[in-house]
């Protein structure tokens, strides 16, 4: 029998084998001698090394999948008065061709509140032409503050009412004029009451239909197909959301909201259009202060505007359209314009809160709303 003289050159052992006594010594050198190629590429998405191969690690892959998963069970999170909203809704499908028509499942006037909401939230995620993608922002977080919000008040028929939650859609009206009148209570936001105006006239919207005719800025009339429709809802039909057409109710919201100074802030590549013997436009970025005096649903045709403003884009549809504050311009970019009365029409959406009589500080809409 030959002698053993060689030794493993990975671990210096004794072995009838010239270079290694085993094959875990013979992986450990080889590995280390021809070490495995770093990765070469990146994940799209959090630029973790990865292979060339691939285009997502595997913790985002699996995000990915589990979003997916999400998308296809209509699950969505929405940032709501008190934080994240996260819900699995009930699908609806939306169809556009100038008449705009969706169709929730199963809803008749003994339907919950509650579900009406959660198929306007569905609604939303849809991303529906008529609605601009910078109000989907506050008009998802005042549906889900109307969800969560305990208002204690007796309706017409005598019932004490605490949740909209297990309101029949049948008497959705009453609490929704309780619901706008509790935003002049308990130091809420001085604008929020519009926004919840504006919120009521989005459900309207949909419950019973809108039509908006071509005009000197609308180009194409286009509508919204009612919900309910048909002879076994006439009598809904006529009753409506009622207060949104109210003269008195109008009245009362003026004298509660008084005089209001808005700071604005005229979005990039918007404009605020201005006589020229006064000053050329004005372009966004900017920001100007305006006197707002009455509800925006009082607005007349008689009020003198002289300015009004111009988005960036050109939608051809927009519910919130007629959602605008109208008022006397008091300054732009911090100088005092010395002229009264200069009258002026601008989208509700442009507004970031609110100044105290002189004072420069803002008081800011609220994060929950618009952040």
């Amino acid at each position: 029998m030959a002698k053993n003289n060689s030794k493993c050159i990975n671990c210096n052992s004794p072995t009838t084998n010239p270079r290694f006594c085993s094959r875990s010594c013979s992986a450990s050198y080889n590995n280390k001698a021809h070490p495995k190629r770093k990765p070469e590429g990146k994940c799209n998405k959090c630029d973790t090394p990865i292979k060339s191969q691939k285009s997502l690690c595997d913790k985002c892959n699996q995000l990915e999948k589990q979003e997916a998963n999400r998308h296809k069970q209509n699950i969505h999170v929405f940032q709501g008065p008190n934080g994240p909203f996260e819900k699995k809704l009930p699908y609806i499908s939306n169809s556009s061709s100038f008449v705009f028509s969706s169709s929730p499942t199963n809803l008749t006037l003994e339907t919950s509140c509650e579900e009406l909401i959660y198929y306007l939230l569905s609604l939303l995620t849809d991303k529906p032409e008529y609605i601009r993608p910078s109000d989907i922002r506050w008009l998802s977080a005042m549906l889900i503050h109307l969800l969560e919000t305990k208002i204690d008040y007796k309706n017409h028929w005598n019932e004490n009412i605490t949740s909209i939650s297990n309101l029949p859609i049948k008497r959705i009206a009453s609490y929704l004029e309780t619901w706008v009148w509790s935003f002049f209570k308990d130091n809420w936001h001085p604008l929020l009451p519009s926004f919840a105006l504006a919120t009521c006239q989005f459900i309207d919207a949909h419950l019973f239909g809108f039509y908006e005719r071509a005009n000197s800025t609308q180009y194409t009339s286009w509508k919204i197909k009612p919900w309910f429709q048909g002879k076994e809802n006439r009598n809904f039909n006529d009753r409506k959301i009622w207060f949104l057409n109210d003269k008195q109710f109008k009245k009362e919201f003026t004298e509660k909201m008084g005089y209001l100074t808005v700071a604005c802030t005229i979005p990039n590549g918007s404009l605020l259009t201005l006589p020229s013997y006064i000053s050329p436009d004005v372009s966004g970025p900017a920001n100007f202060d305006i006197e707002m005096k009455r509800c925006y649903l009082s607005t007349s045709t008689s009020d003198p505007i002289f300015c009004s403003g111009k988005e960036s884009d050109n939608s051809l549809f927009d519910i919130f359209s007629d959602f605008e504050f109208t008022g006397d311009i008091l300054s732009i970019n911090g100088e005092k314009l010395h002229r009264n009365h200069l009258g002026a029409r601008i989208p509700a959406r442009w507004a970031i809160g609110i100044k105290h009589y002189d004072s420069e500080l803002i008081i800011c809409l609220p994060d929950w709303l618009i952040s």
